[in-house]
Formats: structure tokens, sequence, C-alpha cells
């Protein structure tokens, strides 16, 4: 499938929720992507998007490659070259070459070719000091160079070419001043030095032309000091703004002053970050730990100590507006300007601010008023107040306002599985039950007017009232 027949294809399946994302007060359009729909697992650790228009998503249990219809899962196969491992860390598309790179647990680094299918693998060979140093990776970013920079969990952070295969290595017995090598992510400030982020030791510079490194950790006596210790995540926005994502919140770096300028709001300070992603207008989306997407309004601002950023959430609920979970870890806008967001135990979330044609009403627990009683639908009918009356397969009638909020179910009056419903000239609902008869409900009644039922003999074509006068 070529990069058209992929673009069309997402085309048809989101027609109803593409859009783009530019104001903070809309609310967004939420699409659940889990299990239900072929994703592998729903621990989602980070997002790609290929130059084809594939998304892939790697998750702790397989990589995951979306087409806009359906998934397709790559899983460590032991008879057969592949994947090297299924418990996966981070995912990313090749800056120039057709390629998505994979960074596992504890099983190297891997490559797929997507337009050969070809697989390669990279692990640590004590054999060869040229090798990756450890196989448990952590974070993958392209250096400025064209190159890789990979941190991992134990060794620190390596520089991987591509085109020889060989991996330099930086950690503390190299990089002088660096505290430890336990990493979480790293970022290319583009003059030789690197951000590396530590799972403990909070930030470090690193120069590695010089092999020197300096060190920032939180200190409570100083209001410029880091948030915390833990760095999970680093982005610098289109006006070269640094962000921090730490296990306290939010940071904003300033390489002059060497100063950490905190995001002031209170929800997000003591959560953990763990993504950013920068929307078209400017504003900044960040993925959070038990706080869903905190929408952060920073378009048009500068930064100092004292700036109030406006902030938001889209959290968790029941509503097409809500998310299916608060834990998110990754956060992608693909080439459309659509949101992805990764959950960890809820799937996926696919975000829009477009005003969609179509809305989708699903099943749930008898008390969310929000939700059918029944996911199997067998027949639909407005009545003339606008009222959508719903036939399920076991749980009867289900009664929806135009709000789409549900106001009666009828699980017995018309059968428990209503396989067909229509609405007459005169304004009467008719409904067609499976094994009992037909039922209708007459015009001008409100919701829970009384029903009148016939039944069809199949001996015959007769009908029998089985109610009272029924007009």
């Amino acid at each position: 499938m070529n990069m058209i027949e992929i673009k069309k294809t997402l085309w048809v399946v989101f027609i109803c929720l593409m859009g783009h994302i530019v104001a903070l007060a809309q609310k967004y359009q939420v699409r659940p992507l889990d299990l239900e729909q072929g994703l592998s697992c729903n621990y989602v650790v980070s997002i790609a998007q290929d130059k084809y228009g594939f998304l892939w998503f790697a998750t702790e249990e397989g990589l995951n490659r979306f087409d806009g219809n359906s998934f397709f899962t790559y899983y460590k196969q032991r008879d057969r070259k592949g994947i090297s491992s299924s418990e996966l860390n981070c995912v990313i598309d090749d800056a120039k070459k057709p390629v998505v790179w994979i960074g596992t647990k504890n099983d190297g680094l891997n490559s797929f070719n997507y337009q050969t299918e070809e697989w390669h693998s990279y692990k640590h060979d004590g054999k060869n000091p040229s090798s990756i140093a450890t196989n448990d990776i952590t974070h993958i970013t392209p250096s400025a160079n064209g190159k890789l920079w990979i941190t991992t969990y134990w060794k620190g952070v390596e520089l991987f070419d591509p085109e020889t295969g060989r991996f330099v290595h930086f950690d503390k017995d190299r990089v002088q001043g660096l505290p430890d090598n336990q990493l979480w992510c790293v970022l290319d400030l583009g003059n030789g030095n690197l951000l590396v982020g530590h799972v403990k030791s909070g930030l470090s510079i690193m120069d590695t032309q010089h092999l020197t490194a300096r060190n920032f950790k939180h200190n409570a006596q100083d209001i410029y000091s880091i948030s915390g210790n833990e760095v999970i995540c680093l982005y610098r926005d289109k006006k070269g703004t640094i962000w921090i994502g730490t296990n306290m919140g939010i940071d904003i770096y300033d390489p002059l002053s060497q100063r950490f300028l905190h995001v002031a709001d209170q929800t997000i300070k003591n959560h953990r970050i763990f993504d950013f992603c920068e929307l078209p207008n400017g504003n900044m989306l960040v993925a959070t730990e038990q706080m869903g997407i905190a929408v952060l309004d920073v378009a048009n601002k500068s930064f100092t100590a004292s700036t109030q950023i406006p902030c938001s959430f889209i959290s968790e609920g029941l509503e097409e507006f809500n998310l299916t979970g608060n834990s998110v870890r990754s956060l992608l806008l693909d080439k459309y300007n659509n949101v992805w967001a990764g959950f960890y135990g809820s799937g996926i979330n696919f975000l829009t601010q477009s005003v969609a044609p179509f809305s989708t009403i699903r099943a749930g627990v008898p008390d969310q008023l929000e939700r059918l009683t029944e996911k199997s639908v067998m027949g639909l009918v407005f009545d003339k107040n606008g009222q959508l009356w719903v036939g399920t397969d076991g749980k009867g009638l289900n009664v929806f306002s135009p709000e789409k909020k549900r106001l009666a179910t009828y699980e017995h009056e018309g059968g428990s599985i209503v396989a067909a419903a229509t609405r007459d000239s005169n304004g009467n609902l008719w409904f067609g039950s499976f094994f009992q008869g037909a039922t209708v409900k007459m015009a001008g009644g409100e919701v829970s007017a009384r029903f009148c039922q016939m039944r069809m003999k199949m001996s015959d074509v007769s009908m029998k009232m089985t109610s009272s006068r029924c007009g």
C-alpha cells in the first residue's frame, strides 16, 4: 500500500474526526482504540508515524502498526527473524529512510525497513567494544549529525551510526561530572552538547567533545533549581524553549541563566510528566500520571519566574469528550494535526476538536445513562420528538434524547430481541421482535405510554390483538 492509499484509508476511517486542534477552550472529541479493535496490549508507551502514514505503537506486548482501519502486531518469534522482544520502551521513525527504530526493555535495538520488510537487531556483544553497551534501552532520538542517540537504564547514553553499525559510549567512566549511568531521556542541543535526564540524579548537560558534564539536582533552598530528580522526558519547541518533565511536574530550562522555571499549576506539580506535544497554534499538550492530558496556553508567551500559564485538563470520564484513562504515557501530533494518546492500561485515544457529523453511543452498565444497555443493535427509529428508539439483541428497547441521554428502557414490552423498527405515516412506532411478534407504540404518547401488541400466527395470516384498544 502506497502513501496515497494510506492517506485515503485514514480519510475514510476518520473523516468524521479529522480536524485542526486550535482552541484551548473547545472540547475534544475522543475515539478509543484498544484490545477490542485489535490492539495487542493496552499498555502503550510510545507512538510514531512513518513516511507512508502508518502509525506505530510500542506496547509492553508487541509492536502495533495501524493503517487507519486495523492493527497488525509484530511479536518476538523464536523460529524466524523479526523483532527481538515483545516488551518495548520506544519507537521512532528514521529522519530519512523508510525505517522505524524500536528500543526494547532488555533485548537491544531493532530496526524495521517497512519498504523491504527487513529486520535488524543490535545487541550487546562482550567481544565487540563497538556494540551497544547494554540491551536495556529507554529512549531514542535523532542526533544533529544524522545518527541516533540512545539512552540506557544502566550504561549511560550511546551514539549509534546506522551506516557502520557502531556505537560510541558516553558513561560516567568516560564523562567527567556525569553522576550515574541510569538515564530516561536525551535531547541534542545541536552544538555538541546534550541534555540527559537521569532516573534519580536530575538533569545533566554533557559536552560530548570535551567529555565533561554539569549536573543539576533539586535543592529545596533554591527556587530556581529543578523541580524533581527524576527527569522522564525532554522537549524543545519551535521557539527553542526547552521543556522538562519530572516526577514533580514541569520545568522550563533557561540555558543562559542555567535556571529552571516552574510551571506554577499546583495540580501538576506533584505528578509525573511523561511526554510533550506541541500544537500548531503553539499551545502544549502534556502527558501526565493520573491527571490525563494537561493543555497549557503558552502560545505567544515569554517565560519569566512569575509567568502564570493557564492550564486545563482532558480527563477520564464517560462522555465522548473524555479520555478512557488518566495515566498517559505518550502523545503524537500526526500529519493531519490529529492527536494520538497512548495510555498505561487504557489503550489508545484519538483526539480531535473538529465537529464530527457522526458520534457513537456505546454500551455500558445500566446506570450509565449515556450508554446502551446492550452492545448489539438490530433496529433504529426516530419518533416525532427526535428521540431515538434502539432495538437491541437481548435487552429490548433503549430510548435516547437528542442529547444522547438514555430516557427509558423497555426489556419486555416489545420483546427482549428487537430485530426491526420503523415509523408509519401517522407517527406510530412499530417494532418487530424475535419470536414475540410485533409491537406498536401509538403517536402522541409519552415515553412511558402503553404499548399495544399484536401476534401473528404462522398457520394463517390473521392477527390477534393482545392488549386493549389500539386505535
